[in-house]
Order: structure tokens, then C-alpha cells, then sequence
């Protein structure tokens, strides 16, 4: 995903958490693509062939209620990420006109009993072409969904590596 992109922004939300786990724990289970059902909410059962990493989407929210997904959002395509020392996933949906593709790094240090895990998520938000007050409010509504969605992912990872 890169910031040069004329034709999409980079919404990133970032947040730390301490984790009771060892770092080297963290750091495994959070490498492996079979585990990323675990702690990404809209991921639902991965599977990898020849060097191909793909998912459906979760028709189930975490609260547990319906989802109605597009047939164009049902698949998901997974890359490992790598860039300025941040590791991760990169997941998108090839289906779709826009894939709008989201990243979510990890750094993961030793801190007292346990880790201390920064987790960063990043949405390759779609540009707004509208200008003045109607592109502005386009986009902070666009930006406080992805929060909302990073909020979200930032509980589940949590809850993952308890």
C-alpha cells in the first residue's frame, strides 16, 4: 500500500496493549496465516496454496449478529507485509472494483510479565472527488468508520493472545 497513490488515502489508526504472553509467542502466533481467524474479525477460514493465502469473508459480526456480504467482498487475498521494519498482513478483496485494502502491523517487546504489542491498522481509503465542505465530511465519515473497524480489531487481537 503506498502513501503515494493518487487515488487513495491512508487512514492508519495505532494503538499499544500489554499482552500476558512472551514476545516470541506474540510474535508466532501473530506470523502464522491459519491463526489470522483468530484475531481478524472479518476473516473467516484461510487457506494457502501454492504460495497463495486466501479467505471468505465472515458473514457474522463478533456481536454475532447477520452481516449481508457483497459476492464481490467474499474473497479475500492475504499478503505478508513488510515495510520500515513493521511486519503484518495486507488483506484485501480482488473481487471488488475497489479492493480497499487494509494493513495491520505488528511490533511486539518484551515488557515485565508479558508483551507490550503495537498494532497498527491502515485502510487504502478510496479518494474523495468532491472538494469543499461535501469532500470534507465525506472523508471524516469515511475516517471514523475505519476507527470504529480498527477498535474492533485492536479487542480482538486482545482477546486473542489472552
Amino acid at each position: 500500500m503506498s502513501k503515494t497513490d493518487p487515488a487513495h488515502r491512508i487512514v492508519e489508526s495505532t494503538k499499544e496493549v500489554h499482552v500476558p504472553m512472551p514476545a516470541a509467542a506474540v510474535r508466532s502466533l501473530l506470523a502464522r496465516p491459519d491463526a489470522i481467524a483468530q484475531w481478524e474479525p472479518w476473516t473467516g477460514e484461510v487457506t494457502e496454496r501454492d504460495g497463495l493465502i486466501e479467505s471468505t469473508t465472515r458473514t457474522e459480526a463478533p456481536g454475532g449478529q447477520t452481516v449481508d456480504v457483497p459476492e464481490e467482498r467474499r474473497r479475500q487475498v492475504i499478503e505478508r507485509y513488510s515495510e520500515k521494519g513493521r511486519q503484518g498482513w495486507r488483506i484485501s478483496y480482488p473481487d471488488a472494483e475497489d479492493p480497499n485494502a487494509r494493513t495491520i502491523t505488528f511490533a511486539a517487546q518484551p515488557a515485565g510479565s508479558g508483551t507490550r504489542l503495537r498494532i497498527t491498522v491502515s485502510w487504502a481509503v478510496k479518494a474523495v472527488r468532491s472538494r469543499g465542505f461535501a469532500g470534507a465530511l465525506s472523508l471524516r465519515i469515511a475516517k471514523a468508520v475505519y476507527a470504529a473497524q480498527s477498535r474492533v480489531i485492536f479487542e480482538q487481537v486482545k482477546e486473542a493472545l489472552r
